[in-house]
């Protein structure tokens, strides 16, 4: 059962426990759900999907010059707890969250539903909106903000909604929408996962539209907030003009000259009715296995736009690790693009995410994970826990300029770099670049005497070698977050540096001894340098970004 997290209001100093590079100085946020159980002792309301937990930001202030780091963690959703409350999560939607009702219930909850997303929507405060997915320390503010902070703090989600976060005290400060940037954005639909150039500054995401026609706008933000629509595309590039469907996206790919967009068969059904009559955005996807993922092929600077579209067997994939492009003596063109693949299904499984196994849960995890299944929209329901993480994929796409209409009917070669692997993140110096580690994590699942593990490990990418940095205390459950990889000033070396996660424990003695810390590892090597406990409790993250402390733009950012 998910759990809640207290805040942090006041900053906390931590106490280093070994020691930290003298050179690792700046900022690391982390983002995720933080409240599950809302009211006067929790009760009121239970929120039974981690992706609708309420959102919980956590600030770490490291000084590897004295050695020493400062802790602070705020809610981010004050008034859209408040709303929730009074009116039960009636009219609402939610991610997977499902209430039960009666038919009449549910025709006065599609009412309220449509009143208020239609007619008279609740008034638009700076934590009025559940913003709990990633966060950006250096994302260019809209333009027509004419803001002295042209860079800023933000949280983002998987639908167009960002929310603006003091840098210092995680205080609210605003929600706004991608329209903000440019009036064609009106999709409601986002990737949580923007895509950033380190060289040129540039920000890229995309504006999904499911209502009426059905569309995908591909945009680059420049630091100083100006915005460009590289394409609007609509339909594949191929023989019969596919249309676009309106698709679930959490990420898309990027590399020095093309936007790649993964149109996956994980679609929206109905035109967004079924998310209405629901309030369910889970509810209303389905899942088309016999569909091909498409690969929407976009021009990031010559004007072109949309230039061309392959097919694969379908995948889903909640992240990517890179994407590099490169031009042959022939004149061809080569994308190599790496990720962790599923099939459709993990998405209905990630619902237990961050609610491990104890070794003492073990019988009940077996339980559940036989118990009958029918299929649903594609998806075999109840959904079980994964067991595994994805595929750390390669697809290799290639055409020539002149002969791209054939060159697209060939098979995208595809090779698998690693099984079971999850959060890739990188050096970001070798982003959209050729690179040989990748940083993700792994899972394995609980036995009768070990449980459940999110555990972080170390991938060759030109080997295949996989390094798994092992806990201590394997009786316990371990949920290691997203690792992040921070670089040595003035390194040369792909791996010189350190790697950064916050652990979670869930002790085989109980809840009561549950605790939390970060762990700092020599990328190198692969052995632990530091830990730093952080309280008594389980801070479930999804992803996190780090900056050096004299600069924004420093660091490594999702």
């Amino acid at each position: 059962m998910h759990r809640n997290a207290p805040q942090t209001v006041t900053p906390q100093q931590l106490k280093v426990q070994g020691t930290l590079p003298p050179w690792l100085n700046g900022v690391m946020y982390r983002i995720g759900p933080g409240k599950f159980h809302l009211g006067e002792g929790g009760a009121a309301i239970a929120l039974n999907h981690a992706f609708d937990g309420l959102s919980l930001m956590h600030r770490f202030e490291l000084h590897g010059s004295d050695n020493d780091a400062v802790y602070r963690s705020r809610y981010l959703t004050d008034d859209y707890e408040k709303d929730l409350l009074e009116t039960q999560g009636r009219g609402a939607v939610f991610f997977g969250h499902s209430i039960e009702m009666t038919t009449w219930q549910r025709i006065k909850d599609t009412i309220a539903r449509l009143d208020r997303l239609l007619f008279r929507p609740p008034k638009a405060t700076a934590s009025s909106r559940n913003v709990s997915v990633t966060v950006t320390p250096n994302y260019p503010a809209p333009k027509d903000w004419k803001s002295n902070e042209p860079l800023i703090l933000v949280s983002k989600t998987d639908a167009s909604a960002l929310q603006k976060v003091n840098r210092e005290t995680l205080e609210p400060e605003k929600v706004f929408e991608y329209s903000s940037y440019d009036k064609e954005l009106t999709g409601p639909f986002s990737a949580a996962h923007h895509m950033y150039d380190y060289e040129t500054k540039e920000t890229m995401n995309v504006s999904i539209n499911f209502a009426g026609e059905q569309w995908i706008k591909v945009f680059s933000i420049k630091p100083d907030g100006t915005t460009q629509v590289l394409a609007t595309v609509k339909h594949a590039l191929n023989e019969a003009k596919t249309p676009v469907r309106a698709f679930y996206c959490h990420s898309f790919f990027a590399s020095s000259n093309y936007v790649i967009v993964p149109e996956s068969p994980l679609v929206v059904r109905n035109n967004g009715l079924d998310f209405l009559l629901n309030g369910n955005i889970q509810a209303g996807l389905e899942w088309e296995a016999h569909t091909p993922t498409r690969l929407h092929v976009i021009d990031r600077h010559g004007g072109k736009g949309h230039v061309a579209t392959f097919e694969v067997p379908a995948y889903f994939a909640f992240h990517i690790a890179n994407a590099v492009d490169r031009v042959d003596d022939k004149g061809r063109v080569h994308i190599d693009l790496d990720c962790c693949a599923y099939s459709g299904e993990m998405l209905y499984e990630a619902a237990s995410f961050g609610d491990l196994a104890r070794s003492s849960d073990f019988e009940k995890y077996k339980q559940h994970q036989s118990q009958e299944q029918t299929l649903y929209n594609g998806v075999r329901m109840p959904p079980a826990r994964f067991s595994q993480f994805g595929e750390f994929r390669r697809l290799h796409l290639e055409w020539h300029p002149d002969t791209v209409a054939q060159d697209t009917k060939q098979p995208v070669a595809q090779t698998v770099l690693a099984s079971n692997v999850e959060f890739p993140r990188i050096n970001v110096a070798h982003c959209m670049k050729s690179y040989t580690y990748a940083y993700g994590c792994q899972l394995t699942p609980p036995t009768a005497n070990t449980g459940e593990r999110y555990d972080i490990v170390k991938i060759n990418v030109q080997t295949g070698e996989l390094v798994t940095y092992q806990q201590e205390d394997l009786r316990h459950a371990y949920m290691s977050s997203e690792p992040i990889f921070v670089a040595r000033p003035g390194s040369e070396k792909e791996d010189d540096g350190v790697v950064l996660s916050l652990v979670s424990v869930l002790d085989e003695a109980g809840p009561a001894q549950d605790r939390c810390f970060l762990i700092v590892l020599d990328a190198a090597s692969f052995t632990k340098i530091a830990t730093i406990p952080v309280g008594d409790f389980v801070a479930t993250t999804f992803h996190g970004s780090f900056h050096d402390e004299h600069s924004f733009e420093l660091g490594s950012f999702n």
